[in-house]
């Protein structure tokens, strides 16, 4: 299982700030981010705006996931 740790409308999309998905071993975020949007539709259309991070550094979609690795995906943030 891979931790996700959803952020901003992720969260609400998801239905929760962390979600676990099945995830075999060694595949690449690109792949973990296919688990998630078969599991939740619905971040579909948020997914090609974020970032994604591994504990306090941003990675490549490319980043290959590594046991107790837990990924972060951070929408981008508005304001003014």
């Amino acid at each position: 299982m891979l931790k996700i740790h959803c952020l901003g409308i992720l969260q609400s999309k998801v239905g929760q700030a962390v979600c676990e998905v099945d995830w075999p071993q060694n595949n690449s975020i690109e792949t973990a981010l296919a688990t998630l949007v078969e599991a939740h539709p619905a971040v579909a259309s948020e997914l090609p705006r974020c970032a994604c991070a591994i504990g306090d550094e941003i990675v490549p979609r490319s980043y290959q996931l590594q046991a107790g690795d837990e990924l972060v995906l951070l929408p981008p943030v508005g304001g003014g």
